[in-house]
């Protein structure tokens, strides 16, 4: 988690039971009278017959305005009369007196141009010019046509959804290109196809699978944001200076990267110099961390952040309940004191994807090489799984379990990076089965309950859960079937199933069958799914990444 996680078609035609017309201009210069179509604006019903002339050397057929018989073909056998619209296709024959209502034809008045359907299976509606400087409006009909979908446009000879289409993104021919992995195009934008995410408390990040470019979208009142302002953004926003990573974490109100050449760097607040850049200045864009060569692997909490290293893991940043590890309650803006009784947890290779976390104000490591969690910090709520509700400064072993694959450590709180008003943790274990323990007073633990915990007790989820996110008041996990359940607090519809209702045990999420990755937030939630990322939950500052500021209860699409 970061701070909170552990770590377009438009059919046009009225009906007309019988035409009365005055002669139709089709696009010459015979500035003929507009053509009644059966309506009140008009029509020439008393008027002796006239004749349409189509422009044609063909003879001129009389039509009838009077309405009370149907329009004669001058000397043919068939009742037609063919309307020029001065187009380089077939003229489209306009029928007088069938049983079929005919759209009329507006040849010269302040309203758009209508097309005449012509009735035929062509799968569109051919535009009528009325001679005036304005192209004709051409009806693609939802049911009719190969190009009737949403997004979809003819390039060539064959329809592309240039909504989803990589090599037509947006338009025809607009290929996605990209120097790091898989191009995507989500709404007619290309991006990176989505690989790394991470949620701080109210902003959302992501970057490519294969690394690439960081974005970023939400709350930036501290910088947290990355691209040098402080402007609230509410859709994906380019972070400055990075244009490759290779892990991403967010905390309470601050990010950070880790880039290519094995660059650290943090941005956002830094009031309790969780940045460890030596100061506490917030950073507006990409700040180096200090003595960051032996890092393996960090993430944020909510006013501090934690890194592996060769010897073991060390934390900078707030320290008023002892979540830096380090024995002692005193801050640091930058990393140095290792975290104490935290051993050889993080030497070697082939460790799990989810080795550290860090929740509001406490954090855990995975020991090795049994994968035993410690952890320390705050633990007034019995977040940290030793059987107390009594704060700890250094590395403590959790109750009865080994085994664990992925960390997931949450936290509430008034302000989102201050002290805790609520804190849990869940942890997979063999099988991907979920255990919780710490808070539980919104059914965060997902037992059923509203009980607290201070060991942990099992999450009656069915299913073996491979990733896991843990929020202020909620937990979400992906199964290894794709698809998302998410238990706990849903008062912004943070639990995705449709509805704000408070879930004790865990509940599907609507609509999501190939996920990947998740990541929660104080009160959103996100997910990667087929190269994209989708939100769903509050939406204040627009963390939800779809361009409003509007909650939502099921996962939406961010736009890129």
């Amino acid at each position: 988690m970061g701070f909170l996680v552990g770590s377009f078609a438009l059919t046009v035609g009225c009906p007309a039971p019988r035409m009365g017309v005055d002669p139709t201009d089709a696009g010459d210069d015979l500035g003929a009278t507009p053509a009644d179509a059966g309506d009140d604006v008009g029509a020439a019903e008393d008027r002796p017959t006239q004749t349409v002339d189509a422009g044609r050397d063909v003879p001129t057929a009389p039509v009838d305005g009077t309405g009370d018989v149907p329009a004669t073909d001058a000397g043919r056998d068939v009742p037609l009369t063919p309307v020029d619209a001065g187009f380089d296709v077939p003229t489209a024959p306009v029928d007088a007196g069938r049983d079929v209502p005919l759209t009329p034809v507006d040849a010269g008045r302040d309203v758009p141009v209508t097309p005449v359907d012509v009735g035929a299976d062509v799968g569109f509606d051919v535009p009528v010019d009325a001679g005036r400087d304005v192209p004709a409006a051409v009806d693609v009909p939802a049911d009719r046509g190969p190009c009737s979908a949403p997004g979809q446009m003819m390039c060539g000879t064959t329809c592309r959804n240039t909504r989803t289409d990589p090599a037509h993104c947006g338009f025809c021919d607009n290929r996605c290109t990209t120097s790091f992995g898989s191009a995507q195009c989500n709404n007619g934008r290309c991006h990176e196809e989505a690989g790394y995410i991470a949620l701080g408390a109210r902003h959302s990040c992501t970057a490519g699978a294969a690394g690439a470019i960081i974005r970023c979208w939400g709350d930036n009142s501290d910088g947290q944001i990355g691209d040098d302002t402080t402007t609230t953004r509410t859709r994906p926003a380019l972070v400055a200076r990075i244009t490759y990573v290779r892990e991403l974490t967010a905390g309470g109100a601050h990010t950070c990267a880790h880039t290519e050449a094995d660059i650290w760097s943090c941005w956002g607040d830094n009031s309790a110099g969780q940045l460890g850049d030596g100061t506490m200045t917030d950073r507006r864009g990409p700040t180096p961390i200090g003595n960051s060569e032996d890092f393996y692997y960090y993430v944020g909490g909510g006013n501090f952040t934690c890194s592996a290293t060769r010897g073991g893991v060390q934390c900078w940043g707030a320290n008023n309940f002892g979540q830096l590890g380090d024995g002692t309650t005193t801050p640091r803006n930058r990393p140095g004191a290792a975290v104490m009784n935290s051993g050889a947890a993080f030497i070697g290779s082939g460790l799990p994807g989810s080795t550290l976390g860090a929740g509001s104000s406490h954090a855990c490591l995975l020991e090795f090489p049994t994968y035993a969690p410690r952890c320390w910090g705050h633990n007034g709520f019995g977040q940290l799984g030793d059987g107390s509700t009594i704060d700890r400064r250094a590395a403590t072993p959790v109750v009865g379990i080994t085994g664990v694959g992925r960390l997931a450590l949450g936290g509430g709180t008034t302000d989102a990076v201050g002290g805790d008003n609520a804190a849990h943790t869940c942890v997979t274990i063999a099988g991907g089965v979920v255990r919780c323990w710490g808070s539980n007073n919104h059914g965060q633990l997902g037992d059923g309950s509203t009980m607290g915990s201070s060991i942990p007790v099992f999450a009656g989820l069915t299913g073996s859960a491979r990733d896991l996110c843990a929020g202020g008041y909620h937990t979400c996990a992906v199964l290894n079937t794709g698809r998302v359940w998410c238990w706990g607090a849903n008062d912004r519809g943070q639990l995705g199933d449709g509805t704000t209702t408070e879930r004790t045990s865990p509940v599907e999420v609507v609509g999501l069958t190939n996920a990947d990755r998740i990541s929660c937030g104080l009160r959103h939630t996100c997910a990667t799914a087929d190269g994209n990322v989708l939100c769903w939950g509050d939406n204040t500052f627009g963390q939800l990444g779809d361009g409003t500021t509007t909650t939502r209860n099921v996962p939406t699409e961010i736009l890129w």
